[in-house]
């Protein structure tokens, strides 16, 4: 089975001065796939439970922190 569909990205991040040398790192994103149904040559995936087709869709948002040092 496979899917095909799009993906989506927003992403910010920022470096503040901490010392002479040293950065903070902060940065947020968000991510939207829409892959749309799974199937094969012959079928479609369904989901018996509620008699619909599966999708791999997602949404997603993470934070990373992180430290730089400029030599």
């Amino acid at each position: 089975f496979s899917a095909s569909g799009f993906g989506l990205v927003l992403r910010a991040v920022g470096n503040t001065l901490l010392s002479k040398n040293l950065y903070a790192l902060i940065g947020v994103d968000a991510r939207y796939d829409f892959t749309g149904p799974v199937s094969n040559s012959n079928s479609t995936l369904m989901n018996n439970s509620t008699n619909s087709k599966v999708n791999l869709n997602s949404i997603s948002i993470g934070v990373f922190l992180g430290l730089t040092y400029k030599i």
